[in-house]
Order: structure tokens, then C-alpha cells, then sequence
């Protein structure tokens, strides 16, 4: 997830289902779900840096393209220094009394990448036959793009790839190992029944699913808590932080995000876990490192959550959500684990990473 300001500026707020099952003590865990081999999905061209990936293809005829993938990120988009790059003719129209800046992407670029680009369902596009694909466009010197617009070794980001690309599959996301692959629908055969867990969505009344960001449960200190399911979880860390969080890395790494009452609760329940005052370069909150935390049955830990204010997201972030949450997990959480995420069946698996 990538944050921006809101509108007071006072706050950094997150940019842009089911009840869940209740998971183990810290001392338990399931027997083991390994990772299925790498047979089980279609391989996706990423790279892999500081916890967090991006797709990165070079179509025919065109130099590479780099997009952030982001679960808990906005609508799939081109950054405006692409839209020059590319020569795209940008439309502006209103959606919902907002401005809204869109290009279409020629079918050459867009259907390269595995998986391909899709077309943002919400906008619906009119009717073409070159294939195409409507892709926002965002509006230049934008928060968003500052955020993620620096890739791995400082590479040009020219995007994000958010929710909506993430839907309707399942995913296997290896963070031990840098790698994505993925299904376009069906379970992962070799994973048996125990290993998965609901993750929960936004639903209409009449049962349809009305967004694709998903929620999953994890114990943290004794209490049962939801989160947002968000690769795109970044901070950029202050010289100081970056001394105690990520001594001898870099400074723009991934990050989980909790809100400021349940990080107080933790800070007083453990003084001994460590605190970094003013770790953010752009918005000085505070970072806490959790020595573990359970998620699907499997102990992942120690994880470094970031700061945010509460209506961060028990009121921005939750309007999209089933229910309401108190944070992320991002990179920081996963780190060692693999993910699968299973969009249509909304599922989810946290596998330690190696053979059968």
C-alpha cells in the first residue's frame, strides 16, 4: 500500500467477507504446509528488492516497463513521466465528482506481460477492437508517484499494478525466494485442506463481490486482529531508523502498517520491544518491532510495523473492507514465508518455503 495525505494534511492515510477462523496460540502451529513446487503456477517477470516486487517485462518495440504490485494499492495505473515516454493521449473525465485521468495502452504492450493488462473494470471503457487497454493515468508531481516511482537500485517505476490485476487468480507469492506465479482460477492441488485460511472481502447485498482487497486475521500479542493482505506496504526510513530497522540496507524497504491505539497497547504491554521514534523520512511516525505474530497457523516474526493514525484505517481504509481493520501486513511480515492467495475462492495459505 502506498499512503497519502489526507485531505486536512494532518495524517498519513492509506491510499488506497466472512467472520474469520481464530488462530493459535503463538506457542502452536498446524503441521507443516510447504510450498507447492514451482511446477504448481505460471511464473511471473519480476524483481525482487527490500521486500517488495515489481513486474518488469520489455515488449517488442518498446523499452522495459516496471510496475509496483501492490494488493492493497489503487487502481491499476501509468505514472505521467510513462504517459510522455510512450507518447499516450491522456483523456481527463469526471467519475463520482472526481477528475479522472485515463490513456489507452496499445494492445502490444499491454498483452506481453503474464499476466496480461486489463482494461479498469469501474471506468467502463467503450467498445474497441485493436485491444487495447484503459489504464489511469496519474496526474503529474502527485504523492503517489513520489512514493513509488524509485524501483530496485533506483530503476524507473512507470506504475502500479494494483487490486484489480490481482483479482479473479490465485497467486503464489515466494518471498523467500523473490518470485511470483500464478493461476488464472483453481486451488493449489498439492496444498491440503488445513493449510488455508478465509480472507475476506467487500461484498454487495445481493453476495457480489464489490472490491478486491483482502482480509486476513492474524494473532499478535494474544489477540486476534484484521488486516489488509498488502505487498505494497513501504516506508522510506530516517538515518537514524535505518541504523536500528535495516543497518547496511536501504532506506525505501517494505513495512506492515497498525494503527496508533493498538501500537500504544503493544508499547505498554512490552516495553522491551524495541521502539524507532521519527522513522519515516516523510511523515515521522513511530516503527515497533514485534517479535512474532500467527497467521494461518504459521509463526512469522520478528515483523517491524509502521505508525499510522487510526481513521487511517478504521475509517478510510475499512469503506473498502468487510470489516473493520486495525492495519497491513506487508513484506515485513511475510519476509520468509510464501503466500498464496486465492482470489476466487477467498483463501489463503502461509507456506514455509521448500519442496514437498
Amino acid at each position: 500500500m502506498v499512503a497519502v495525505v489526507d485531505p486536512s494534511h494532518e495524517v498519513i492515510m492509506p491510499f488506497l467477507t466472512l467472520t474469520l477462523l481464530a488462530t493459535l496460540p503463538l506457542g502452536q502451529a498446524l503441521d507443516r504446509c510447504v510450498a507447492p513446487p514451482p511446477s504448481a503456477s505460471e511464473s511471473v517477470p519480476v524483481e525482487f528488492a527490500d521486500g517488495r516486487f515489481f513486474a518488469s517485462w520489455a515488449p517488442h518495440g518498446a523499452a522495459k516497463l516496471r510496475f509496483y504490485l501492490d494488493t492493497g494499492g489503487p487502481r491499476d495505473q501509468l505514472f505521467s513521466a510513462t504517459v510522455l515516454r510512450l507518447g499516450l493521449a491522456r483523456q481527463v473525465e469526471a467519475v463520482d465528482g472526481d477528475s479522472v485521468s485515463w490513456v489507452r495502452l496499445p494492445a502490444p504492450l499491454a498483452t506481453q506481460l503474464v499476466p496480461g493488462l486489463r482494461s479498469n473494470t469501474w471506468m467502463e471503457p467503450p467498445h474497441t477492437d485493436d485491444g487495447s487497454v484503459r489504464l489511469m493515468a496519474s496526474f503529474p508531481g502527485g504523492q503517489l508517484e513520489q512514493m513509488a516511482s524509485e524501483g530496485p537500485g533506483g530503476a524507473q517505476v512507470d506504475g502500479i499494478l494494483g487490486p484489480d490485476w490481482f483479482g479473479g487468480r490465485v497467486w503464489l507469492l515466494d518471498y523467500a525466494a523473490g518470485s511470483i506465479g500464478y493461476r488464472e482460477s483453481g486451488e493449489i492441488d498439492s496444498l491440503p485442506a488445513k493449510c488455508w485460511v478465509p480472507l475476506g472481502f467487500q461484498t454487495s447485498k445481493a453476495g457480489e463481490r464489490t472490491s478486491n482487497f483482502p482480509r486476513i486475521v492474524a494473532e499478535v500479542d494474544g489477540d486476534s486482529v484484521d488486516f489488509l493482505v498488502d505487498t505494497g506496504a513501504m516506508t522510506t526510513l530516517t538515518d537514524h531508523a535505518l541504523a536500528v530497522v535495516a543497518p547496511g540496507g536501504h532506506r525505501t524497504i517494505a513495512t506492515s502498517f497498525i494503527v496508533r491505539s493498538r501500537f500504544d497497547r503493544w508499547q505498554s504491554r512490552h516495553p522491551d520491544w524495541p521502539v524507532v521514534s521519527e522513522a519515516d523520512e516523510n511523515y515521522h511516525n513511530r516503527m515497533i518491532r514485534v517479535p512474532a505474530i500467527v497467521v494461518g497457523g504459521q509463526r512469522l516474526g520478528p515483523v517491524w510495523f509502521s505508525e499510522r493514525p487510526d481513521r487511517a484505517f478504521h475509517e478510510f481504509m475499512s469503506q473498502w473492507m468487510d470489516r473493520r481493520i486495525d492495519g497491513a501486513l506487508g513484506g515485513s511480515a511475510w519476509q520468509q514465508a510464501v503466500l498464496v492467495l486465492d482470489y476466487p475462492n477467498a483463501q489463503a495459505a502461509v507456506l514455509e518455503h521448500g519442496g514437498k
